[in-house]
């Protein structure tokens, strides 16, 4: 028997994705007409700042541990990062201080 597709009958709702050569279809039909979609999600600035701060607890830093992500105007994440010791440069060789009485001895000239 065939299923009509009235205006009466459930909503449908179908996907198709191409990934890898394979043809992904998700089918949808099947849920019922009363369920509905969540609405305790995480609005857009509040996941994003979620982001940036995991990102600050990749710091090493003792005193200041800082997290950052760029969203561009379609709230895709475009960068993220962290606090920490310029790529190249060791976090066990250069130092932690905040304050030396050589400049050289504190974190400030090394960019953190």
């Amino acid at each position: 028997m065939e299923e009509n597709s009235s205006a009466t009958s459930q909503p449908k709702c179908a996907s198709r994705t191409k990934q890898g050569g394979n043809d992904l279809s998700t089918d949808m039909s099947n849920l019922s007409v009363g369920e509905t979609k969540r609405t305790d999600f995480l609005p857009w600035d509040d996941y994003f700042m979620a982001v940036a701060f995991l990102s600050a607890m990749r710091s090493k830093d003792p005193s200041s541990q800082v997290g950052a992500c760029i969203v561009n105007a379609d709230k895709k994440i475009v960068g993220i990062g962290y606090n920490g010791m310029p790529i190249g440069c060791s976090d066990d060789e250069l130092p932690w201080n905040k304050e030396s009485l050589d400049p050289l001895q504190t974190k400030y000239m090394y960019g953190l």
